[in-house]
C-alpha cells in the first residue's frame, strides 16, 4: 500500500528521530483503518500538506485536486475508503488527499529515473521473520520526507501479517 501521505504526517524533526510504532488493524472498515495515526498527527498534517503542495506548481492545483479527486475512484475500493476515511479524519479535501498520496509516483516518473537512475528498494527477512524495508531517497522530496517515517504493523485477525 502506498501511503505517502500518511508516512509524511510525523513532523519534521532532527536527524535523532525515532519512528513511532503503530498498527492498522485490518479488520475495522477502511475508513477507520488510519484513525489513530491521523489523531495522534492532526496538528501537523496542515503542515505536511503545505509543504507537500510545493511540488505541485500553485496555479495548477485548482485542477490538480478535482483531478485527483476522480482518480481516486480507479483505485481499489479498500484503499479509497481508506483515502476518504484520512479525508474525513484530517479535515483535508479528499483531491488534496488522493494527490498527496500520489504525488511521488507522478514527480518520480521522468526520463531521467527510467533511462539513468531510479529509487533503489530492498525488502529481506531475517531469521526471525522480521520484514525490512529499505528504500534511498534520490527523487526531489528528500527534505520533505527524510525525518518522517512511522513503523506500520498490519493486523488481521489479531495477528500481524507479513
Amino acid at each position: 500500500m502506498n501511503y505517502l501521505l500518511l508516512l509524511s504526517l510525523i513532523g519534521f524533526t532532527s536527524a535523532d528521530f525515532k519512528p513511532r510504532k503503530y498498527r492498522v488493524n485490518l479488520d475495522l472498515p477502511p475508513d477507520q483503518r488510519w484513525n489513530q495515526v491521523i489523531r495522534e498527527n492532526i496538528e501537523v498534517i496542515p503542515l505536511i500538506a503545505e509543504e507537500a503542495k510545493k511540488y505541485i506548481p500553485s496555479f495548477i492545483q485548482p485542477v490538480v485536486w478535482p483531478i485527483a479527486r476522480a482518480l481516486g475512484n480507479l483505485l481499489p475500493k479498500d484503499i479509497h475508503e481508506e483515502l476518504k476515511g484520512i479525508s474525513r479524519e484530517s479535515g483535508l479535501p479528499l483531491g488534496e488527499v488522493v494527490g498527496l498520496n500520489i504525488l511521488y509516483d507522478i514527480t518520480a516518473f521522468d526520463r531521467k529515473h527510467i533511462l539513468y537512475e531510479g529509487c533503489t528498494s530492498i525488502v529481506l527477512q531475517d531469521k526471525r521473520g522480521n520484514i525490512f524495508h529499505g528504500r534511498n531517497l534520490d527523487y526531489e522530496m528528500q527534505d520533505l520526507l527524510k525525518n518522517m517515517t512511522i513503523y506500520v504493523d498490519f493486523v488481521k485477525n489479531n495477528t500481524v501479517i507479513n
